[in-house]
């Protein structure tokens, strides 16, 4: 019997994606002119990293594939961030060089609550080491150039700034004491982040949880001296 794909794990082929090669290669030139090295981690990673990474979402590490392996506990790349920060500590890299500019891309899976495997692909812009407002607006400006490029002209780019850990810190108390009274009308994953990380609902794309945060305190109004002056500085 000839064995098959694996369900919802796709194959990218020229023939029935044809757009597929011309897409890479517009994602490494924008990548060559803005500077940013190619970075390759592997697929499997110590299934530990995403617990860590996942600390304040324990249910994001619910969608992490396990893998049964003789000795440590594996796991499959659900997602590039984990891996990225891992490498760069890992060799030190920050020893080596003041500013790093890391491009990656790639495969990566993960589950849903059913077990069900989800297959996509991924791809960033990092910067490690001493950068500044500058090179901020450089990262942003490389994404907006590549999306234009690609032909995406009624899309919409929105800069927001959640300012230093103290900034964040205050938001958070004044959002929680915001949305308390009001978790009977968020999503699951909105109410797991009011008793963790609030700051995370802010990611929801759910668009009733959008609406009522639109309601809400505005992060910008919590920046200290030093973080407005930077998110000015990115805008300009």
């Amino acid at each position: 019997k000839k064995v098959q794909g694996l369900e919802a794990l796709e194959d990218i082929i020229p023939e029935t994606d044809q757009l597929w090669g011309a897409l890479l290669k517009r994602v490494a030139r924008f990548s060559r002119v803005y500077g940013f090295e190619r970075v390759e981690t592997p697929l499997l990673e110590d299934a530990r990293l995403y617990e860590l990474f996942n600390k304040t979402t324990p249910k994001q590490t619910q969608q992490v594939v396990s893998v049964q392996l003789p000795g440590k506990p594996v796991a499959l790349r659900p997602d590039f961030l984990p891996s990225i920060l891992r490498s760069y500590y890992e060799h030190k890299i920050y020893e080596k060089s003041a500013l790093s500019k890391w491009g990656y891309g790639g495969f990566v899976i993960k589950q849903d609550k059913e077990g069900q495997l989800i297959n996509d692909y991924q791809f960033g812009y990092e910067v490690f080491g001493l950068f500044n407002h500058l090179t901020e607006a450089q990262v942003i400006g490389g994404v907006w150039e590549l999306l234009q490029s690609l032909g995406l002209k009624d899309a919409t780019l929105e800069i927001n700034h959640i300012g230093q850990e103290s900034c964040q810190l205050a938001y958070g108390q004044t959002l929680q004491e915001f949305l308390a009274p009001k978790k009977y009308q968020l999503c699951d994953d909105c109410n797991e982040h009011l008793s963790g990380r609030v700051l995370n609902v802010l990611r929801c794309t759910n668009l009733d949880c959008q609406a009522l945060f639109s309601e809400g305190p505005a992060v910008l109004d919590f920046l200290d001296e030093d973080a407005r002056k930077h998110f000015t500085n990115i805008l300009e």
